[in-house]
């Protein structure tokens, strides 16, 4: 009786101590969610294929509940996690990591079947002969919200969640972001477990992480919250520095673009300067997880993205932590449209790069400098003396159709009539005669603004690996002129919020993030 009233004090004062850090903005929201106990958590195999030398687990998994069943008509999250065992695994004496690609798609009762295997994790795991998991369903959708009654998924859910926290600060559960992380948590979770049975037969020590578009976005906040996270590949998920990033939007094209249509419906840009956005980027901007975020990163690109500009990293790279690498695709958009083979031979290089001991990978960097008009760029890439040496480089180039707007989109709407053909030419480079401080080669090349509009250039070297794999790496994009032609979103952007801001507890104006992770799983 005495243990049992002594456990009862403790979970008594462990809620009150969790109420006051809420209430002092003192909690650490995205990592207190993914790390709570949830009792919904389970798997369960369903079904075994085998295909193309390697064997697919399917399981049903349950992450976990989000908000209740009075909030939405889906607080419970299921998914399908695919793994992947190739049939050289065990006799090659397989690497104890595992390759992690957080999916999309709807929600769906029926078992998978052969052909919805993800190219992008059945590829690394044939390839590095690795374990893989594939989760779908991340996130949980369609899902109904019940003040309002509408089916919504993707960017829809995500800024209709935006919304409601900035509504209400109170309660960052509402963020769509956290049960997305937590599912990929649950999810290694059951790859580990799964290996312990005798159906699963493998020791998963860690993981490489990966995702595209809103997946990609949940790489980023994965790694910052989970120990287990060797290395990740967010893919065309440029968004660290959330809000200097989107706002330039405003600059470069005198408005947002189509594909933030569900954020500008939900009225999200109307906050975007005000300090209810800092609450929320506080929470989901991977800019304020980047001392976490030490591990190797491989962030792949595209020059035609419609969400993002094409230089966007230029508001974060020089702020990351680690070894970090990048890679743009030329001539495709944010849907990778002909472009997959290339994200995964990335993906399988760069994770042969950070688990297998015998592969180098290369070293390397650049800088991009403008003259003093900033109608000039020059962008020079260095290799380390040390460092394996390319079989060739070369610089892309393209410019803009306009005159008037910055903008490289492949397309301008959700039309296919808005198809804007803005090719990316590679042009090859030869190494500078003069090596560079650490005695490697050095490429270099320099060009002026066009006649009309912008053009947009990067430098990509490719190597081959010991293991016989091409692999490419990129610089960042130079564009000439180094202008925008638009005014920078200031009132415009929070036309009827201009007292918004005050209007909820400033106590939670920021979390500390950080924090250590606490725990041993």
């Amino acid at each position: 009786m005495k243990l049992l009233k002594s456990i009862l004090i403790s979970i008594i004062l462990s809620i009150i101590a969790i109420s006051v850090n809420a209430r002092n903005g003192s909690g650490k929201p995205l990592f207190d969610y993914v790390q709570s106990y949830d009792p919904h958590y389970n798997w369960d195999l369903k079904a075994t294929y085998k295909l193309n030398n390697a064997t697919y687990h399917v399981l049903s998994l349950v992450s976990q509940k989000w908000l209740s069943n009075q909030d939405t008509d889906n607080s419970v999250w299921k998914h399908w996690l695919t793994i992947c065992i190739p049939d050289s695994y065990n006799k090659k004496k397989g690497i104890d990591t595992a390759f992690l690609f957080i999916d999309g798609k709807n929600n769906n009762v029926t078992v998978p079947g052969i052909e919805s295997i993800s190219p992008y994790s059945s590829n690394v795991c044939i390839k590095s002969n690795a374990i893989t998991a594939d989760l779908t369903q991340i996130p949980n959708q369609p899902i109904t919200f019940t003040k309002e009654g509408v089916p919504r998924i993707e960017d829809a859910f995500l800024g209709y969640t935006f919304r409601a926290f900035l509504n209400d600060s109170r309660d960052p559960t509402v963020l769509g972001y956290l049960p997305m992380v937590k599912a990929a948590v649950r999810a290694m979770d059951a790859v580990q477990e799964f290996g312990k049975t005798k159906t699963g037969a493998y020791k998963i020590k860690d993981f490489v992480v990966s995702g595209l578009s809103k997946r990609g976005w949940a790489t980023w906040l994965t790694g910052a919250v989970e120990k287990r996270v060797k290395a990740i590949i967010p893919v065309v998920m440029p968004i660290p520095n959330m809000v200097n990033n989107i706002g330039q939007q405003m600059e470069a094209y005198g408005d947002w673009s189509f594909a933030l249509g569900d954020y500008v419906a939900a009225g999200i840009p109307d906050y975007l300067y005000t300090k209810l956005m800092t609450k929320l980027t506080n929470i989901v901007d991977p800019l304020v997880y980047f001392n976490k975020l030490t591990m190797p990163k491989l962030v792949v690109l595209t020059t035609g993205d419609e969400f993002f500009l094409s230089d966007s990293t230029k508001y974060f790279w020089s702020q990351l932590k680690g070894d970090n690498y990048l890679r743009i695709i030329p001539n495709t958009n944010h849907y990778i449209l002909n472009g997959v083979d290339q994200v995964v031979n990335s993906m399988s290089t760069f994770f042969d790069y950070v688990t297998a001991s015998k592969v180098e990978i290369p070293s390397y960097s650049w800088t991009i400098d403008y003259s003093a008009d900033n109608n000039t760029g020059t962008i020079s890439l260095s290799l380390d003396k040390k460092s394996i040496l390319p079989v060739s480089v070369v610089v892309y180039s393209g410019t803009t159709i306009s005159s008037t707007k910055r903008d490289f989109r492949m397309f301008t709407c959700s039309l296919p009539t808005c198809y804007q053909p803005i090719p990316w030419i590679p042009t090859v480079l030869s190494p500078e005669t003069s090596t560079n401080k650490n005695n490697g080669p050095i490429y270099k090349v320099t060009i002026s603004k066009p006649t009309s509009g912008w053009t947009g250039f990067f430098v990509e070297a490719t190597f081959i690996t010991p293991l016989g794999k091409k692999s490419q790496f990129t610089s960042e994009i130079a564009m000439v002129p180094n202008k925008l032609p638009f005014p920078k979103c200031s009132d415009a952007c929070t036309v009827g919020v201009s007292n918004i801001e005050d209007d909820h507890n400033d106590s939670h104006t920021h979390y500390d993030n950080d924090f250590d992770y606490g725990c041993d799983n």
